[in-house]
C-alpha cells in the first residue's frame, strides 16, 4: 500500500472511531452518524480491495459492533440495517441470517425491527430459491427449519407473542407479512391454495379466539378484517383451479366450441 493510501486508511480509521465514539456513548440513533459510518465502511472497504488486502477483520468489526448495540437496544432499526449491509459484504447466508432474527425475537418477542427483517429475509430467500429451484422452494416451505414460511414453531412462536402482548404492533406485522407470502406462493402455485386456504381458517379461528380476551386491541380488529379479505382471494384461487381441473383438465383453461 503506497503512502497516499495509508494515509487515507488511517483518515477513515479516526473517523470510524469517531462515529463509533458518538454511537456507543452520546447517540446511538442519529442518522447522519450511521449514514456517515456506512459511507467509511464502503470507501475502506473499497481502498482494501484495491491493495489486495482482505476485508475480514473490518467486516467482523463492523458486526461486533451492531451486535453490542443491539444487545443495549434491540430496535435499533439503525443499527439493524447497517447489519444487514455488513452481512451482505461478509456473505453469510440469508438462512444464517433468519436464525440470528430468530434469536432475538426468541430474547424480546416484541422486537419490531426483527421482525421486520426477519419478513424482507424470508421473502427475499423464497423469492432467490423459486427462481433458482422451484422443487427446492417447495422443500423448504415443508422442511420445518428456521427459514420456513410455515414452519409450526415459528407460527406458534408468532401467536404465542400476541397471547402474551395483545396490542403489540410487531408481531400483528409480522403475521401480515406470512399471510401475505403465502397469498403470493399460492398465486405462483408454490403452494397449494387448498393447504392456504386451510391455514387461513385456522388462523381465523384462532385470532377470533384471542380477540373474545382482548375485544379492544385495533390492530387485532384491522388485522382480521385484511386477513379476511385475503382469505377471499384464496377461496377464489380455489374454486378456479378446481374447475380448470375438472372441466378442463388437459388445459387448464376455458375452450369455446366453433
Amino acid at each position: 500500500m503506497c503512502r497516499s493510501e495509508e494515509s487515507k486508511l488511517r483518515l477513515l480509521k479516526s473517523e470510524v472511531q469517531l462515529t463509533e465514539d458518538i454511537i456507543r456513548e452520546k447517540d446511538p440513533k442519529c442518522y447522519a452518524v450511521w449514514h456517515h459510518r456506512r459511507w467509511l465502511f464502503q470507501k475502506w472497504l473499497r481502498l482494501l480491495s484495491l491493495s489486495c488486502r482482505r476485508p475480514a477483520l473490518l467486516t467482523e468489526r463492523e458486526i461486533m459492533l451492531c451486535e453490542r448495540m443491539l444487545q443495549a437496544d434491540q430496535r435499533n432499526f439503525h443499527c439493524w440495517n447497517h447489519w444487514m449491509l455488513v452481512t451482505r459484504q461478509l456473505g453469510l447466508s440469508k438462512e444464517a441470517l433468519l436464525a440470528f432474527t430468530w434469536d432475538r425475537i426468541n430474547e424480546n418477542s416484541s422486537n419490531y425491527s426483527a421482525w421486520h427483517f426477519r419478513g424482507e429475509l424470508l421473502r427475499s430467500l423464497l423469492e432467490e430459491k423459486y427462481r433458482s429451484d422451484a422443487p427446492g422452494c417447495l422443500k423448504l416451505l415443508h422442511s420445518g427449519i428456521h427459514g420456513s414460511v410455515w414452519s409450526r414453531v415459528e407460527l406458534e412462536v408468532n401467536l404465542n407473542a400476541l397471547y402474551t402482548e395483545c396490542d403489540d404492533q410487531s408481531s400483528w406485522y409480522y403475521m401480515r407479512t406470512l399471510f401475505t407470502i403465502a397469498t403470493e406462493l399460492s398465486k405462483l402455485e408454490i403452494l397449494p391454495a387448498e393447504a392456504v386456504k386451510s391455514l387461513f381458517d385456522s388462523r381465523l379461528e384462532e385470532l377470533e379466539e384471542l380477540m373474545s380476551f382482548a375485544p379492544d386491541c385495533i390492530y387485532g380488529t384491522k388485522f382480521i378484517e385484511e386477513l379476511k379479505e385475503m382469505e377471499t382471494e384464496i377461496a377464489f384461487l380455489v374454486c378456479l383451479r378446481w374447475s380448470c381441473s375438472h372441466f378442463f383438465p388437459s388445459f387448464g383453461l376455458v375452450h369455446h366450441s366453433g
